[in-house]
């Protein structure tokens, strides 16, 4: 403790330094705590979550391919829009802020950790319209048994490819063929729950043809 330390990826990159909290050996054997109090990062950016404009709800950091992702699906005032993948809240609550929170909005995700997440990011932009249903969206004729949907945005797990910046990547090509074929039921449940002359849209942050072109020519 107290030694300056050098903190590397498992590829032996160097990606920060820092001074040594706990010994070798209770970095090991012990698993918690502080080991490093990292004093110098090579990849920082300013923390935007911990400014008062964010905790008063005046905006959410978002990326451009996902703020897109809400205005293709063009929602409008007074529509019933179900989001199957909604936590931790971004893109559904966008959706709630482009029609004026004026509408029905269904945030559905099977992973409650997430829901509470996405619940506290709600409550911090005052939202109203949207209602948070926990279950698994691949069965969403069983949680919504009635529902017509005008819209409907998929936003599946994927292999996130595109996600940056990252330093190395270890996904398999079995397992974007697994995620592919998981991504479909997304599909396949959301054409039930949608009316007639409905819009479902379709979102990856990943870029592979497998998880994309092939499954919008399944769709």
């Amino acid at each position: 403790p107290g030694d300056k330390v050098s903190v590397v990826d498992i590829y032996g990159q160097h990606i920060g330094s820092g001074i040594a909290r706990l010994t070798s050996r209770e970095m090991l054997e012990t698993r918690k705590g502080l080991a490093v109090e990292i004093t110098h990062s090579m990849y920082t950016l300013p923390r935007l979550r911990e400014t008062k404009a964010y905790e008063k709800g005046l905006f959410y950091s978002q990326s451009l391919p996902a703020i897109l992702t809400s205005k293709i699906l063009d929602p409008q005032p007074g529509e019933t829009i179900i989001d199957m993948n909604a936590a931790p809240g971004g893109k559904v609550t966008h959706i709630a802020q482009l029609i004026s929170d004026d509408g029905q909005i269904i945030a559905i995700d099977n992973s409650k950790p997430k829901i509470e997440r996405m619940r506290r990011t709600i409550e911090r932009l005052e939202i109203r319209s949207i209602k948070v249903l926990h279950g698994d969206s691949c069965k969403l004729r069983e949680l919504l048994p009635s529902v017509e949907a005008d819209k409907i945005l998929i936003d599946p797990p994927c292999s996130a490819l595109g996600v940056r910046p990252k330093l190395y990547e270890l996904c398999r090509v079995e397992t974007i063929d697994a995620l592919a074929r998981y991504q479909r039921k997304f599909i396949k449940a959301a054409v039930k729950a949608l009316r007639p002359g409905g819009i479902l849209t379709y979102s990856t942050c990943t870029f592979t043809r497998e998880e994309n072109e092939i499954n919008i020519k399944y769709a």
